[in-house]
């Protein structure tokens, strides 16, 4: 292999130069007539192998129920595939198409090669009958010296359609590559590259790859599903580029996630909205996942992830957009993101916003050390309202967004609230906190009313703290309270009691609302 490998130039001049220089002597021994005929035969049978290729193998829906295709599945009973039919059946077809698309230049090659042989026999009884055998001896060595090239051209086909896709795929991984990458990886890629091109560049290699093996790959490695057609050209830089950009991935803990790997993201956000495959692929396997998981069962023998009861509500609304994912444009372009995107895209980017917040606020080292994650929660007085801003900026999760709100202010700043009986002395205390509360939103007129809604801490804030200061033994700290304004105002919005009252200027809060809102925060009924 590794001859032919660092000889490949000779090795395929020395090919073109037999099989031309064969089908010439043969046309001479033969004469015209039979070679003429033997070469429209050889030219039946490219032409018929392009065709019938180009017809089935690029329509997965006719691979997929072809019985021979049904056989060979159940020959290899790879489990996974049929894993992937009955609980992906999208994904399942986007997938199948692709080996296919892959090797079907090798597919017209065997499929030419087999014809040829069928054919021989349909041209020696045909020239059987076609006069004399030995007539124009010389044309008859050109016209098998085309037969030849015919043949050369129909051998080289599955080299060409390979390895130009591999120098492309090469290519584009050396011009992705910064110091983010490893290096050594992409230094032993460009010794790969260094033996193809000593085959590539090649006259021989390059005259049949300009003229036929290029057109013919190009006819044949693409497939449609539903509609949808996907070119291995194009995907093959995608998946290059995919495969530069996850360096950065590759092998590193999320605890050590620094602005190289969000940087890493970024980049993957953009190569999957380049890809036609991806998006879909992508798209399907998250709809199933949402379906299985929201169903309570198990998605490729994995279970929904477990969370605490406050945080129940996050994963169903979390499901709800898993399910509704898809590889269309979206409609309703977030903030701050690129026109045109397809939704899974900026769904994707909304997630690696969501993970650069997090790396910001240094909660990757501590992301499985739940003590820990609420002291930052308790502390960072910004964490929250930025991951609020991350998910706002995208309507697809804006109830997420709420259903976090919530399970945040159960989960954290209710349990700092010591909700006493209403016959204790505490009580008084506690009246005296929710009465300063009730009488600050009661200050919020209509006019203010969104007002408030954007910006709570102007209205909530200082009598509030106010109240807090008078009233120590109350059990709120005053760092929690900063982090609870902007999600009580959203809790607040989703309360029906509390927003009728907040938005009929004949109505008042009173301190047993405020009570009945945040015994229901404890119970969990909110």
């Amino acid at each position: 292999m590794d001859f032919v490998l660092n000889n490949g130039a000779t090795v395929l001049l020395i090919l073109a130069g037999v099989l031309i220089g064969f089908g010439a002597l043969l046309g001479l021994f033969r004469g015209f007539k039979r070679a003429f005929i033997r070469f429209l035969t050889v030219a039946i049978a490219f032409f018929g192998s392009l065709f019938a290729c180009r017809y089935f193998l690029t329509n997965t829906e006719r691979v997929l129920n072809h019985p021979w295709t049904q056989k060979l599945l159940g020959l290899l009973k790879i489990t996974f595939l049929d894993q992937l039919k009955e609980q992906v059946p999208d994904a399942y077809e986007l997938l199948i198409g692709l080996p296919v698309a892959i090797l079907s230049p090798i597919v017209f090659t065997a499929l030419f090669i087999v014809a040829a042989f069928v054919l021989e026999i349909v041209s020696m009884i045909i020239g059987f009958f076609a006069g004399p055998k030995h007539s124009f001896r010389l044309l008859g060595g050109v016209i098998g010296a085309v037969q030849g090239a015919v043949v050369t051209v129909a051998i080289m086909v599955p080299l060409c359609g390979l390895l130009t896709n591999a120098v492309s795929a090469i290519d584009t991984i050396e011009e992705e590559k910064d110091d983010r990458y490893n290096v050594a990886a992409v230094d032993q890629l460009a010794g790969y590259k260094e033996q193809m091109l000593a085959i590539s560049d090649a006259p021989i290699y390059q005259l049949v790859d300009k003229y036929a093996g290029t057109p013919i790959c190009n006819s044949l490695m693409r497939y449609e599903v539903d509609g949808k057609e996907v070119n291995i050209k194009d995907e093959t830089d995608n998946v290059a580029c995919l495969y530069a950009h996850s360096f950065p991935l590759i092998g590193t803990d999320i605890k050590s996630y620094t602005q190289d790997q969000i940087g890493a993201m970024n980049d993957l956000v953009d190569d999957i909205d380049k890809s036609e495959l991806f998006p879909r692929l992508i798209a399907a396997i998250l709809n199933a996942a949402g379906n299985a998981w929201d169903g309570g069962d198990e998605f490729f023998s994995i279970r929904a992830p477990e969370v605490s009861d406050e945080f129940t509500n996050v994963m169903k609304e979390l499901y709800g957009v898993l399910k509704a994912s898809s590889a269309e444009d979206d409609a309703h372009t977030p903030t701050g993101m690129p026109a045109g995107r397809s939704v899974v895209a900026n769904d994707f980017q909304t997630l690696v916003d969501l993970m650069d917040v997090f790396e910001k606020h240094g909660v990757f080292p501590i992301i499985d050390d739940s003590d820990a994650m609420k002291d930052k929660l308790s502390n960072d007085p910004t964490l929250v309202p930025d991951i609020r801003t991350v998910l706002r900026a995208n309507d697809r999760y804006a109830a997420v967004c709420d259903a976090l709100e919530s399970a945040v202010i159960k989960a954290v700043v209710a349990n700092y609230v010591d909700i006493p009986e209403t016959d204790s002395p505490a009580y008084v205390e506690y009246h005296q906190m929710t009465t300063a509360i009730a009488d600050a939103l009661n200050g919020v007129d209509n006019a203010d009313l969104q007002a408030f809604f954007n910006d709570p801490d102007q209205f909530i804030g200082t009598d509030v703290q106010s109240a807090l200061d008078d009233n120590p033994d109350v059990g709120i700290d005053s760092a929690m309270l900063d982090i609870a304004k902007d999600l009580l105002a959203d809790a607040l919005a989703q309360d029906e009691t509390l927003k009728a009252k907040l938005e009929d200027p004949d109505q008042t809060i009173t301190a047993e609302d405020i009570e009945a809102f945040l015994a229901a925060m404890n119970n969990g009924d909110n």
